[in-house]
């Protein structure tokens, strides 16, 4: 018996620590966060382009980089 109080406390110790998901949730929360930044962004520069007559070649090279943020910050989840 003294063995299987050994190794319940042995699988509770791993429990524990596989359990453990704050700094993953953290990192999802500032991601996540970004994302809602680079979103923000991009509806500005359309809303933008769509007001005031913007050279369209800068205008493109702007949504771009933001998508491509976007799509960077996407594939880490």
């Amino acid at each position: 018996m003294e063995d299987r109080d050994v190794i319940l406390d042995d699988c509770r110790a791993v429990m524990d620590v596989l359990g453990d998901c704050s700094a993953v949730e953290k990192e999802m929360e500032s991601v996540t966060g970004e994302m809602e930044v680079v979103t923000g962004l991009i509806q500005k520069l359309v809303v933008e382009n769509a007001t005031w007559k913007l050279d369209q070649n800068d205008y493109r090279r702007k949504y771009e980089g933001y998508v491509n943020k976007y799509a960077a910050l996407e594939s880490l989840f």
